[in-house]
């Protein structure tokens, strides 16, 4: 990837994603991000993918997560391969450019950066060095108000950002 990505943007409001959100791990699953919480409370960890400045895919460890205990306003974001992803209107996805746009900023059409060669990530092999293509895009269909919920937040070693499960990026 020939762009740099800013891990932590001064001007990023911060956001949170809805329990239904699917989160790629390390073993080829996907797993929500209310499962994770259940499963850190256990003392299970995940290892998930993150994407580094320099736009190449590696492992990362999820610090944490945890549901915050009060409803948020959320929006439903859908994309073109029918992913919905509820979240915080300022909840930050990764652009084809490598700038971090607020769910609110989405328009239908957008482009957000997206993980192909999906082969890779479900062969069941551990890969701590995944170095992915990140030169797809999925298309947003359609941001919308959706009922007010309880959002989670998560907290990713130095990577500050985790894959979804249908291969954008989300920032924490």
């Amino acid at each position: 990837m020939n762009f740099h990505i800013e891990p932590q943007p001064a001007s990023l409001k911060g956001g949170f994603v809805c329990g239904d959100t699917r989160i790629a791990l390390m073993d080829g699953h996907s797993i929500s991000i209310a499962e994770l919480v259940e499963h850190l409370g256990r003392g299970v960890h995940h290892a998930v993918y993150a994407i580094h400045e320099d736009g190449s895919m590696h492992m990362a460890r999820l610090l944490s997560a945890r549901r915050l205990s009060h409803d948020m306003e959320v929006v439903e974001v859908r994309l073109d391969d029918g992913t919905l992803v509820h979240c915080t209107p300022t909840q930050a996805f990764l652009g084809p450019d490598g700038r971090w746009l607020e769910a609110q900023s989405l328009r239908s059409g957008d482009a957000l950066l997206t993980v192909v060669d999906p082969h890779l990530w479900t062969n069941a092999r551990l890969d701590t060095d995944l170095h992915a293509r990140t030169d797809g895009h999925r298309h947003i269909v359609s941001v919308r108000k959706s009922p007010d919920r309880a959002t989670y937040t998560f907290d990713i070693d130095r990577a500050n950002n985790l894959a979804h499960a249908c291969g954008i990026i989300l920032h924490d």
